[in-house]
């Protein structure tokens, strides 16, 4: 009897062993089964983006050279249709210099009622004098935080480096009116990196004043003005002048070069 139940038991024991490895093998059976199309999804889903990013790219590069792609049967009936319509073009093109020809008058000029464009407007500055000892009035007033030197080379706190300095920069705080140092030409307003907003300013016998660091430029181009007219308001520095602070660069040149505009200034 009790040998009989000991092989009941171990007949159930086993049973249950069995079916736990069974299940422990479809488990898995099917984790593997699910990574496999795992990986082929992830594979189908780089190749359809490969496509996607090489058909963008293509698009691109067609937008670019103005390339568009056509229907071959589009193509064809385009260049089969191609020598009619240039030979119309042709034509119309030979009517229309034949039109044009008998619109000239009996002197041979056309009648067109276009005129010309009016040529660029000659800044003249040959009623400028500005002699050696002739002296300029200070733009603003303020102490001076840089000197001219084309001789040596001078620090510049904000770049920290030594350099030839072709201008003075002149301490002034922003918002300060900037004023004609003498009579003259505004012949240029720009825009520099250094210097920020700039004019330059022609006052005769090839003399040139060049103000930088400004805002708000109340002239243009080709006016004349008088000496004490206001030109500008100081802006805040640039970066290259931000240890420096607010400032107005002032660079004099005779001939194109640079002369120290504190031999011409009035003390």
């Amino acid at each position: 009897m009790l040998k009989r139940n000991w092989k009941k038991v171990l007949k159930s024991r086993k049973t249950v062993w069995m079916l736990f490895f069974c299940l422990m093998a479809g488990a898995v059976c099917g984790t593997v089964y699910k990574n496999s199309r795992l990986e082929k999804d992830i594979e189908n889903t780089a190749v359809s983006d490969s496509a996607a990013d090489d058909e963008q790219l293509q698009a691109w590069k067609d937008a670019d050279t103005g390339y568009v792609q056509e229907d071959p049967a589009d193509m064809e009936s385009e260049t089969n249709g191609g020598v009619s319509e240039k030979s119309d073009q042709i034509q119309a093109n030979a009517g229309e210099k034949a039109d044009a020809g008998e619109q000239k008058d009996d002197n041979g000029s056309s009648s067109d009622t276009e005129e010309a464009a009016p040529a660029a407007s000659i800044i003249k500055t040959d009623n400028l004098d500005f002699l050696t000892d002739s002296r300029l009035e200070w733009p603003v007033e303020g102490e001076i935080l840089m000197e001219f030197n084309m001789d040596e080379t001078v620090y510049f706190p904000t770049l920290n480096l030594y350099k030839c300095s072709q201008g003075m920069v002149i301490q002034a705080e922003e918002g300060t009116p900037v004023c004609a140092p003498a009579e003259g030409v505004v012949v240029s307003i720009g825009m520099d990196e250094q210097i920020g907003n700039y004019l330059v300013l022609d006052i005769g016998d090839g003399y040139q004043v060049k103000m930088g660091q400004l805002k708000d430029i109340e002239v243009s181009e080709g006016v004349q003005v008088k000496e004490g007219d206001l030109l500008a308001y100081i802006a805040s520095p640039t970066k290259c002048y931000s240890v420096e602070g607010d400032n107005l660069y002032l660079e004099l040149t005779e001939n194109g070069t640079p002369v120290d505009p504190l031999n011409y200034l009035n003390y």
